[in-house]
């Protein structure tokens, strides 16, 4: 909206058929007052051209009479900002209506046309400004160590109103309504946020609890000792696990159970059984399952005692393979009347694989004899040489010993 005063010269006029126009009386001053949408559709460097569409009044005054009309109005200008100030320059045509509302005198055009050039200044009034209210904190409860969250501020405004300086309780610091950080150990912290505003400053603040994070377990491994028992017999089961500790529930399979992950178990009547392991904690459980063959006597059903397993090209006994010859030799002791044959087997893929399947077989005799078996109660059996594509989903088989009891 702008108003303009000024002298319009040649709007006094005496035109044939009117009045004369008493200069007495009567004034060549127009004041205007329009109403107009800018559009700036461009930039000059600091400058801000313009044009402009709208609707204008008139009024002055003729032979003693106040004249008054109005119209549509058009303009282009430029203006110049100056902080919240805009110094501009503005050539404006107004449309009066009806015609003899400037000059007393009808054109025949309908309307009379008022051209002006205005030298203006605009303020631009500062915008309202809101109260900084209803602010809430969002921060998670219970949190667990190296895992992320989210810290969130909440008001009313619009975020560009506000600014939010976070104190995290660990010695960190951040910036933002909304922030994702992650503590690294356990504990209870004190989160702060101090919110700034328009006129206000509010400080705000709650506690986070953090856990150490819980791995579900996983069983790797189970194991029993001896590999295989006869009635009475104590047998010992274990396990490797990984992750966050958990609680451990052994199923014997004879309706027995234990409830450490380390058990010793005596079975009352020979049979295979099935047994089952399952680790529980907060973030999860595993389950595995193995069996184990209670004889019925210290030979029956035991002609093939355990295989051991050697790496490739290797012919060492590692520890673990150690442990099962022991228990072979426990059960071939109590078959006097047996022979225990010691087989090696290779993958053809192996260096020099038939000396090395020989090679494996009399590291297990000597093992057995270390042990105090008999020379005449262990004797060398065939070195099998065997293709290697054939294992491709267990080659630890074809890479082993058996020992076999057998009839003299």
């Amino acid at each position: 909206m702008s108003w303009a005063t000024g002298v319009f010269p040649g709007i006094l006029t005496s035109a044939s058929g009117l009045a004369p126009i008493d200069p007495a009386i009567s004034t060549s001053r127009r004041s205007t007052l329009a109403i107009e949408y800018h559009h700036h559709p461009w930039r000059l460097g600091s400058l801000e051209p313009f044009v402009g569409l709208g609707l204008g009044s008139v009024r002055g005054q003729i032979n003693g009479l106040r004249r008054q009309g109005a119209g549509p109005s058009f303009s282009m200008g430029i203006f110049r900002p100056i902080g919240p100030v805009r110094l501009g320059v503005q050539l404006r045509t107004l449309a009066v209506l009806p015609d003899r509302a400037a000059d007393q005198a009808t054109s025949g055009s309908g309307a009379d046309a008022l051209h002006a050039m205005l030298f203006s200044m605009r303020y631009a009034l500062p915008a309202r400004t809101h109260t900084l209210s209803e602010v809430t904190l969002s921060v998670p409860g219970f949190l667990d160590t190296g895992k992320e969250d989210v810290f969130v501020v909440e008001t009313t405004l619009d975020p560009s109103l506000y600014d939010v300086s976070w104190e995290l309780g660990d010695g960190r610091r951040a910036t933002g309504q909304s922030i994702r950080h992650t503590y690294r150990q356990a504990g209870i912290y004190t989160v702060v946020a101090r919110v700034s505003g328009p006129r206000k400053r509010i400080v705000l603040q709650s506690r986070v609890n953090v856990r150490d994070r819980i791995e579900p377990p996983r069983i790797t491994t189970i194991s029993h000792s001896p590999y295989a028992g006869f009635p009475g017999d104590i047998i010992r089961f274990e396990a490797d696990l990984t992750g966050t500790d958990g609680q451990c529930l052994w199923a014997f399979g004879d309706g027995s159970s234990a409830t450490t992950c380390r058990a010793d178990h005596v079975f009352e009547a020979p049979w295979t059984y099935r047994f089952l392991l399952s680790v529980t904690n907060a973030a999860g459980s595993d389950t595995k399952t193995r069996t184990v063959r209670i004889a019925s006597d210290a030979c029956a059903g035991r002609e093939m005692l355990a295989a051991v397993h050697f790496r490739r090209n290797s012919q060492e006994l590692v520890l673990d393979m150690r442990e099962i010859l022991r228990d072979n030799f426990a059960v071939a002791s109590r078959c006097p009347d047996r022979t225990l044959v010691v087989s090696g087997f290779a993958f053809d893929t192996e260096q020099q694989a038939e000396e090395l399947a020989l090679g494996r077989a009399r590291a297990v005799m000597q093992y057995y004899r270390n042990l105090g078996m008999p020379t005449r109660s262990v004797q060398l059996g065939r070195a099998i040489v065997q293709s290697e594509e054939g294992w491709l989903d267990e080659p630890w088989e074809g890479r082993k010993v058996s020992s076999a009891l057998t009839r003299e």
